[in-house]
């Protein structure tokens, strides 16, 4: 197996994105949670205002790579210096070094120049995180829209030794089709060989996939939560994506005949229905 390799049968973790404020009755007590920094930040304060249920696994913080695209012009209202001490303060365990989503629709610039900028606002965050002892793990992002976008982007963080054995991939919770995303795993993988991803927003289509499976480490709920009307009506998703995303792992693993082509899980079981929690 290559170097960053991840036995691909192991199940994927689903980290719980956290987007509201308050008590969460122990609902998160074991689980892997995210807090994305861009819905943490409050513009009038300015300060992060989201806090880490009591007791969590892990905790996974996104560096608000959407909102910096979509809300912030392609910039950051906060430093790095700001967004790795708030981290350190929660008790996150990874950060997502802060990148910009490429979704071409979300800003006039074209994703190519998305990508660059993201590779350059990685070696600035880099540069902080190396210069002193931070109490967490940084996540380089990997961004793009077609496969060669992020073809390029793997390229460019083997050039400024940005490459981990874990990684994550941006742009992917508006893809809704498994072989897209299959598509976009291939061409990281073509140059970086298997690594521990993780999916930012994968939907249930993608939970679902029995080619997916096992080539991913983990993913979080970002993609379906916002759709939730109130803090009760979250906790109700949360416990029904949760039933459905083991009852799809259940199954999968319950399968007695496993084909592999190429290292790619191969069934003739796999279904691409419309999910939703």
């Amino acid at each position: 197996m290559p170097e960053g390799g991840t036995n691909r049968f192991d199940a994927p973790r689903m980290h719980y994105c956290i987007d509201t404020t308050g008590t969460y009755d122990g609902l998160f007590d074991g689980e892997d949670i995210l807090l994305s920094a861009g819905l943490a930040w409050n513009n009038s304060g300015p300060t992060f205002n989201l806090h880490v249920p009591d007791l969590p696994n892990r905790v996974l913080v996104d560096s608000g790579g959407f909102q910096a695209t979509t809300a912030w012009d392609l910039s950051y209202p906060y430093s790095v210096r700001d967004l790795f001490e708030w981290a350190a303060e929660i008790g996150a365990d990874e950060v997502a070094l802060p990148d910009f989503a490429c979704e071409p629709e979300l800003h006039d610039t074209t994703p190519e120049e998305r990508v660059t900028r993201t590779v350059e606002k990685h070696c600035q965050a880099l540069d902080v995180f190396q210069a002193e002892p931070w109490p967490f793990e940084v996540l380089p992002v990997l961004q793009g829209w077609e496969p060669d976008d992020y073809r390029r982007c793997a390229r460019l963080f083997e050039r400024h030794d940005l490459v981990r054995d874990r990684m994550a991939i941006g742009t992917v919770c508006k893809r809704d089709d498994p072989s897209k995303i299959g598509e976009v795993l291939d061409a990281c993988e073509d140059v970086l060989g298997y690594r521990r991803w993780h999916l930012f927003g994968l939907t249930l289509n993608g939970w679902k996939n029995s080619r997916l499976w096992g080539r991913f480490a983990s993913s979080d709920t970002s993609a379906w939560n916002y759709r939730a009307e109130s803090k009760a009506h979250k906790k109700r998703l949360f416990r029904a994506y949760r039933e459905k995303v083991n009852q799809y792992g259940r199954a999968i693993e319950e399968q007695t005949t496993l084909a592999t082509d190429g290292g790619k899980y191969s069934t003739d079981t796999d279904r691409n229905e419309e999910g939703s929690a």
